[in-house]
């Protein structure tokens, strides 16, 4: 849920890190990211309240015309090229109408259907070609690499260099600004006083960054605290 991993390692040294604390953190708030290499450090602010990033789900990697009951799915108007969909075999013109053998007449009915799953995922889409019905098994992916496509990108992510692919799906985060590559995602948010409040966890656009709040990391070490003993 955290895409936080606690990993063994033989290096033992300190860190000189101290951990603080992300309770009553405003926006407005001035924070520092980044790893201790070149670029380095950058200062930035807390953009938004401490918040709940929803899950975008999967995707199939289609673009699909308005479906109903009559013409007895939703038809595929475009299959994406290099997405799960053209590696599984779907082609334009395909009237999909079930999702692991749940009927869908309506687009929006589709993709709440497959959103409900995550990439990497597999999912049973059932469609007719030319009246013939065949059963296909996609393997979902992550939205930014399917339509990763200049004309299907909003302003932001069109402006990006480069994003995460998991941007979503987080319980807790810290939304700042502070400006990272992909390589500084893993690394520490600090405040002033240069304590962690938060570890870096996505970069979902050019302006917007993700931290897991100290808070829910320490959960995270709490609940593998057993296996972290074992190891040692």
């Amino acid at each position: 849920k955290s895409d936080l991993a606690v990993l063994r390692s033989n290096i033992r040294h300190k860190t000189g890190l101290k951990f603080g604390s992300s309770d009553g953190l405003e926006i407005g708030r001035w924070v520092v990211a980044g790893v201790d290499q070149s670029p380095g450090l950058h200062a930035g602010i807390v953009s938004a309240f401490i918040r709940n990033i929803p899950k975008e789900g999967g995707v199939i990697g289609v673009q699909l015309e308005d479906g109903n009951k009559s013409i007895g799915g939703v038809p595929v108007r475009v299959v994406v090229a290099g997405s799960p969909a053209q590696k599984a075999g779907l082609k334009r013109g395909d009237i999909i109408f079930a999702i692991n053998n749940k009927e869908i007449f309506t687009t929006q009915a589709l993709i709440k259907a497959v959103t409900q799953y995550n990439p990497g995922e597999k999912v049973k889409v059932s469609l007719k070609r030319r009246g013939e019905k065949m059963d296909f098994e996609i393997t979902l992916g992550y939205r930014v690499t399917v339509f990763d496509n200049p004309r299907m990108r909003n302003r932001n992510d069109s402006l990006s260099v480069q994003v995460s692919k998991r941007r979503s799906g987080f319980e807790r985060v810290i939304q700042h600004d502070t400006t990272m590559t992909t390589a500084d995602i893993g690394g520490p948010l600090l405040d002033l006083e240069g304590k962690l409040i938060g570890i870096n966890i996505a970069r979902a656009n050019r302006v917007e960054f993700f931290a897991i709040p100290i808070e829910h990391v320490k959960q995270v070490l709490k609940e593998n605290e057993k296996a972290i003993k074992e190891s040692r």
